[in-house]
């Protein structure tokens, strides 16, 4: 080979070494800090595991979906474009309908879990409608055994948890699905009007803020969601409060929240209102 042709033939290589890096596989990103490491396929999150406890949580799949001017777009409809940001970001950007759509996850210093937020920079049109948001969209891979979903409760008045849901306009707060080995995943939203939905390994949490959104403010951003692994700690709380008019049975219920999961809550969830838009 001619000194010209192999001086042809390394540029050739150089420039597939500086391109592969824009279109590989996201499996191969992820997103760590000193306590938590995430790490992402061309559709988003596949796991994330809490270093310390050792508790991990697996994902088939994660997805997204949005209903705006009445039309429902699914992150599954296109292929994203997908960039990790920097250290502590990455981006999904889709075309969708004439809108421009990024999903974005964030795993920053010192926490223990990964955000998620949906981001709409306009449309065909100056003004559209935000029906509905459905930020967790998943599926897992490890055997969820059990849930626990936080609901609206007021037992001042005498509602039961059922009765409550029902009567109150805020529904659902999150989920909590324990997994084997005592691990536990945590999915909340920072919203108190959910709706989740669970059935077998998937869960989705929604909710309708039934708005409309000039572009002229900038891109719509929709609540944040949490995703954070944790380690049960096999001591769980009734669901219900007793009622001060109500006797005492001989047994308390173990059918509420894992003493960890109240942890996970404090611990984790607040710090995502740091997270700027």
């Amino acid at each position: 080979m001619s000194v010209p042709r192999i001086y042809r033939f390394l540029q050739i290589l150089l420039c597939i070494e500086l391109v592969m890096p824009a279109v590989i596989c996201a499996a191969t990103f992820s997103l760590k800090n000193a306590s938590t490491v995430a790490t992402f396929d061309e559709s988003g999150l596949t796991s994330v595991h809490d270093i310390d406890s050792g508790s991990s949580a697996n994902f088939a799949s994660d997805h997204w979906s949005l209903t705006l001017d009445n039309t429902t777009l699914r992150s599954t409809d296109v292929t994203p474009q997908i960039r990790k940001t920097n250290a502590e970001e990455m981006t999904y950007s889709y075309r969708l309908r004439g809108y421009r759509i990024e999903v974005v996850y964030w795993l920053k210093p010192g926490w223990r879990f990964v955000a998620k937020q949906i981001k709409v920079f306009g449309g065909t049109k100056p003004d559209f409608s935000v029906e509905e948001v459905v930020p967790v969209e998943m599926v897992l891979k490890d055997t969820v055994l059990s849930t626990y979903i936080p609901s609206s409760y007021e037992p001042q008045i005498g509602l039961t948890v059922a009765e409550s849901r029902k009567d109150l306009p805020g529904k659902d707060y999150g989920a909590f699905l324990r997994l084997p080995e005592n691990h536990g995943v945590m999915l909340v939203v920072q919203n108190p009007y959910l709706k989740v939905e669970h059935h077998g390994q998937s869960v989705a949490i929604s909710y309708t803020p039934e708005m409309s959104w000039h572009a002229a403010w900038g891109a719509f951003a929709s609540d944040i969601a949490c995703i954070s692994p944790y380690q049960l700690s096999g001591e769980r709380l009734p669901r219900e409060m007793l009622l001060e008019w109500k006797i005492p049975s001989s047994s308390t219920p173990n059918d509420g929240m894992d003493r960890a999961e109240i942890g996970s809550v404090e611990d984790r969830a607040g710090h995502a209102t740091h997270v700027h838009n």
